[in-house]
């Protein structure tokens, strides 16, 4: 989508950089300014929420906007084969993507001069079917800068000797100092059912990074 004041493609991906993460197939050097690849995301993106686009277009309900689709077949190898870029430039040889440009009118979202959704628009459970029930899900698999995951991701960090960080996954279940990655099967983390059973009793209060009773 093209913003209609400044005409600019509103990226749904954006490169992301910063440095290795632990036990990461990261090929990028420990430098925050890296843009971090994997083997499963050679490009380093990162995807927007879609919704983060059409907020700056909501203003221009009813108008014709310019969009952009990919011109690539959704039955071929995405872009030959490589994952996602984050804008309409091959990273690599630096030629441009292959796009269509279309221009659709924005439906009215919204009845004119209210925020109530209008008639039509959508059917019933259709705004919440996306949200996570029960909470705890996105709770804990999302990252800590995503608005469901409102928490640290790592915990208790102290400097080393060794140069490097030492702290604790923050669903961790004992706080041994050594970060433990993500793994839905790794026992020594709080599961979703020991969350969806009794999150009162497992989750920490956490101030100032550090676990309430620590700190």
């Amino acid at each position: 989508i093209k913003d209609p004041v400044s005409h600019e493609a509103l990226p749904t991906g954006v490169l992301t950089s910063g440095p290795i993460y632990p036990n990461s197939d990261s090929t990028a050097q420990q430098a925050p300014s890296t843009t971090l690849k994997t083997a499963a995301n050679p490009n380093g993106v990162s995807f927007m929420e879609w919704s983060n686009s059409f907020a700056r277009i909501m203003a221009h309900q009813g108008e014709l906007i310019e969009c952009l689709f990919s011109a690539y077949s959704t039955t071929t190898p995405a872009l030959d084969g490589v994952e996602v870029f984050a804008n309409t430039q091959d990273l690599y040889s630096g030629k441009p993507i292959k796009t269509l440009t279309r221009n659709l009118r924005l439906r009215r979202f919204f009845k004119p001069g209210t925020a109530e959704v209008a008639p039509g628009m959508l059917q019933p459970g259709e705004l919440t079917q996306g949200l996570c029930a029960p909470w705890q899900n996105d709770y804990r698999e999302c990252a800590c800068y995503y608005w469901a995951a409102s928490r640290p991701d790592y915990v208790n960090v102290e400097p080393g000797q060794d140069g490097l960080s030492h702290g604790d996954m923050w669903f961790a279940k004992k706080r041994t100092g050594s970060y433990i990655p993500d793994n839905r099967v790794d026992s020594r983390l709080w599961s979703y059912d020991d969350l969806f059973i009794a999150w009162q009793q497992h989750l920490r209060f956490i101030i100032r990074g550090r676990d309430s009773d620590e700190s």
